[in-house]
This record gives C-alpha cells, structure tokens and sequence, in this order.
C-alpha cells in the first residue's frame, strides 16, 4: 500500500536545517577558508602561490557559494511543501 503525505513537524525540521546549512554554516567556512587563503598568500610568493590564490577565488569559491545557494533553495523546497501540506491537512481534517 502507498503511502501520501508527509510528517509535516520532520520535514520543517530537516528543511530548516537546511536553509542553515546554505545561509549560515556554508558562508561561515567559506569566510574561514578566505581568511586561510589569504594568510597563505601574504607568506607564499611565485606562480604557484598565484595559481593557488586564482584556484580558490575564480573556481572553488564561487563553486561553493553555488552548493550553498542550492542547499538553500532545496531547504526552502523542503519548507514550502510542509506549509502547503498543513494547510491541505487543515483544511480537510487530515494529517
């Protein structure tokens, strides 16, 4: 037998835990890792220091503000339908 519906208290739970995730914790170790990034390159001079500062600033941040963005948006997900199934549950009686 199929099952329909959602324990709408889990899932705002998990889905808040979410937007966390993308709206706090993310940005929170990205600005650790350019703090990391940028001592590294006041004490590492050369090519190498330069392609190692381009990598984490051109690809890997931006790359990583993207997954925060999205982990964000899947948590909002997670949040919108818990509401819309509440609301469905109030208005039918169900839960």
């Amino acid at each position: 037998m199929a099952r329909l519906g959602m324990d709408v208290e889990v899932v705002t739970q998990h889905g808040t835990a979410l937007k966390n995730i993308g709206d706090h914790d993310i940005p929170s170790l990205l600005h650790r890792v350019d703090n990391l990034v940028n001592e590294i390159q006041g004490n590492w001079w050369g090519p190498d220091a330069q392609h190692f500062h381009a990598s984490w600033t051109g690809t890997d941040r931006p790359a990583l503000q993207g997954i925060a963005h999205e982990i964000s948006t899947f948590g909002q997900q997670a949040l919108t339908n818990a509401q819309r199934q509440a609301q469905t549950s109030a208005a039918t009686g169900s839960v």
